[in-house]
């Protein structure tokens, strides 16, 4: 079974996009924090590609920036290129399947406050599903 699940802050903002088929995508690096400390005792952040498909990209879009803190259930998508350069490129994304919002992107008015009271409010745990499409005959542009 080909199931990953992991829990982080959004890295980067969600690129949202649409392939030659007019399905929407969003892409998005997840920073998750490893469990255990390096040798110089710190704690490594690992930088995880994901990607989300039609309903689920647009809601990530609209309510989720970077630093969101979410929770992703998905697969793992290997995939291999051929650049013009003819050396072989290897690289491993998420597709998320499933995506729990934990801290959503505050609106202004809630950016303003966090940037007077140094805090920010708690979202509501959302879960959305993304069953109807299967990535893995598309190509994101």
């Amino acid at each position: 079974m080909n199931q990953f699940s992991l829990a982080g802050r959004i890295a980067n903002e969600p690129e949202l996009g649409c392939t030659q088929h007019g399905k929407h995508y969003v892409k998005f690096q997840l920073a998750v924090k490893r469990s255990f400390r390096s040798k110089d005792q710190e704690y490594k952040t690992d930088f995880i590609p994901v990607v989300a498909w039609r309903n689920t990209a647009e809601t990530i879009k609209e309510y989720c920036g970077k630093g969101s803190t979410v929770t992703i259930t998905g697969r793992l998508a290997p995939m291999t290129y051929l650049p013009k350069d003819h050396s072989l490129y290897n690289r491993v994304e998420v597709i998320a399947e499933k995506v729990g919002f934990l801290h959503l992107k505050p609106s202004t008015d809630q950016q303003a406050a966090c940037l007077d009271k140094n805090e920010c409010p708690e979202a509501v745990e959302t879960e959305i599903l993304n069953s109807e499409f299967d990535s893995s005959r598309e190509q994101v542009h």
